[in-house]
């Protein structure tokens, strides 16, 4: 069993704090909630992932910043999300899109991800979740960026549904 989920299991936090290292680039500290009725010994189960990436106000190192606002902020309040959500936090101010896709590519493989059902959102004036998406569109379902900016009509990410939001309402 992944330490991620024994670290889930054990608390009576709604999110595990968890750090990973990407090789090559650096560690990521991020929160992890597994729904209701995750199953760690189940091998076959797939589910849906929705990585959400912070505000850059809330990079560095201390996690609990990343609580601030979006879906940590609602799971900690209590509401459940039927999918696994993981929310990286950016050491830096701002999002290496390399790194992070290495990133959730690892998170994937460790909580058994359904790969036609992952969905990226943030906040960052949305460029961490564009520049992830642009990296690699084929791998997500849908992409979420919140306080928009950036171009939104790139080439790469015709084919990839987009909602663009002024703001998390949370």
């Amino acid at each position: 069993m992944p330490d991620a989920i024994v670290a889930f299991l054990c608390t009576r936090v709604r999110q595990a704090v968890v750090t990973a290292t990407v090789p090559g680039s650096y560690a990521f500290k991020y929160l992890l909630y597994l729904p209701p009725g995750y199953d760690p010994n189940n091998a076959t189960a797939r589910g849906p992932l929705m990585i959400f990436l912070h505000a850059s106000n809330q990079s560095g190192s201390d996690i609990d910043l990343v609580n601030a606002a979006g879906p940590t902020k609602l799971i900690e309040q209590g509401r459940d999300f039927p999918c696994v959500v993981v929310s990286p936090q950016a050491p830096f101010m701002f999002w290496d899109p390399v790194a992070l896709d290495a990133f959730i590519q690892d998170r994937m493989a460790e909580y058994r991800i359904d790969v036609d059902r992952v969905y990226v959102t943030g906040r960052m004036v949305g460029y961490g979740t564009r520049a992830v998406a642009e990296r690699s569109p084929e791998k997500y379902a849908a992409a979420m960026p919140l306080c928009g900016g950036g171009d939104h009509c790139r080439a790469k990410l015709r084919d990839l549904p987009i909602w663009g939001q002024p703001h998390w309402s949370a």
